[in-house]
């Protein structure tokens, strides 16, 4: 089951002049495609179309049947697409009915001269807390000491002066990708001192305290292992001279590994009773009362969007060879040979690609398939130069080079899974 999401994020109107091209026009400049969209997902949709046409072409016969699933609204998530799509696949076919699953995730990326595969086994969970203040009313020429805005904003900056610490234990793919980098990649971006501390992480509590505290200290390393928590959304009064009676906070958090949708609300929770009891307040949570509201007020704490951590996905084991094959048969074989297999290069042995685990922050449409195979590999083919980190963003782009990666990794490996009877 290979599969991508047709919805995009959108575009503000207010930033179209900023973009190099018009924003829905995929423009082609002789390396790059520009468009909302263009390295999320719309590479991947078009690109599994492209290869099914191409195996079409050369008269191919699949022994195993090929399932495409392009999802909708996964920007949304995915609550009348993928949803859908996976209650119709288990109805059809059943539990654990796929071999395997593909979709949007870690992309190929090249250090020195090691290209790493980072191909995503797990992703974290999902929590909008929604933590709502009901006050007494009045006139803003008598305000009481604190408003409810006030007492929210106070909520607010407790949680954000806590935030979650790293973990980082085996159950988290990340580290085994980590461990891979620190290994191979002979990379500026990890300091010596912290090579063996990583590499011993999963053995040594004092490796794995420095290690956590390198990854801390870098933003796009940290929230691998730690749980994000992100003030969103807040509203709340209505007039000037009127005091509010109602405010709302909305709290985002992508849940790290060891961690639970129980960890979260017993945090949130930790903020808000310290409060009920400083300015007499009651709290009602998912509809049960905790504190009776008082002639002052109450917090109503509820939530949506909920998610537990995924399942983790088997690795090193024969499905992972064949992806990884796959992965290292086309940089080493088919696009790159001359850099892998070049007689005249003392270092030629010791030069190949490195495909490893790692997780998702974020949730793809895998959430709801879980049902339908143990083996859900989130990796978009193709290789990806670190500085072009614009998903979502203005004149968003994608290597045109990349794209084609991407046409001929699907094309090997659905011929490979075809062939495959490890089973």
């Amino acid at each position: 089951m290979l599969t991508a999401h047709q919805d995009v994020v959108p575009v503000p109107k207010e930033t179209w002049e900023k973009w190099s091209f018009e924003p829905f026009s995929g423009s082609y400049d002789g390396k790059y495609i520009y468009g909302r969209g263009s390295s999320d997902n719309k590479d991947v949709l078009i690109g599994l179309m492209e290869t099914i046409e191409l195996l079409i072409e050369d008269d191919f016969k699949p022994e195993r049947t090929i399932v495409l699933a392009f999802g909708f609204d996964e920007e949304g998530s995915g609550f009348h697409g993928s949803f859908y799509i996976a209650k119709f696949l288990e109805e059809r076919y059943g539990k654990d009915c796929m071999y395997a699953i593909i979709d949007e995730g870690g992309k190929v990326f090249k250090f020195k001269d090691t290209r790493f595969a980072f191909a995503a086994t797990r992703e974290k969970g999902y929590f909008d807390g929604i933590v709502d203040l009901f006050t007494p009313g009045g006139h803003s020429s008598m305000p009481p000491d604190h408003t409810s805005i006030g007492i929210i904003s106070e909520f607010v900056k407790s949680l954000e002066d806590d935030p979650y610490k790293p973990i980082l234990t085996p159950e988290n793919p990340f580290l085994t990708g980590l461990q891979c980098f620190a290994k191979y990649s002979n990379s500026s971006l990890i300091p010596n001192s912290v090579m063996d501390d990583i590499i011993l992480a999963e053995f040594n509590q004092l490796s794995n305290f420095k290690t956590r505290k390198f990854i801390s200290m870098e933003k796009k390393l940290k929230y691998l292992a730690q749980t994000s928590q992100s003030v969103d959304i807040i509203n709340g009064g209505e007039k000037a001279n009127a005091l509010p009676e109602y405010v709302s906070v909305l709290i985002n958090h992508r849940i790290a590994i060891e961690q639970t949708v129980q960890d979260i609300v017993n945090n949130i929770n930790s903020k808000l009773l310290p409060l009920c009891e400083k300015y007499d307040l009651g709290l009602i949570q998912f509809g049960e009362t905790v504190i009776e509201p008082t002639v002052k007020g109450y917090f109503n704490f509820t939530h949506h969007n909920t998610l537990e951590v995924s399942p983790l996905t088997p690795a090193f084991d024969d499905k992972w060879d064949l992806l990884s094959g796959t992965i290292r048969y086309l940089y080493e074989d088919l696009i790159y040979p001359e850099f892998y297999h070049n007689e005249d290069d003392p270092n030629t042995d010791s030069k190949f690609v490195v495909t490893t685990p790692t997780i998702m922050s974020g949730n793809t449409d895998t959430k709801r398939y879980w049902n339908l195979s143990n083996y859900i590999y989130r990796f978009t083919p193709g290789e990806m130069d670190l500085s072009l980190n614009n998903i979502h963003s203005i004149d968003e782009h994608l290597e045109f080079s990349s794209h084609l990666q991407l046409i001929q990794f699907f094309y090997n490996y659905i011929l490979a899974v075809d062939e495959d009877n490890s089973e």
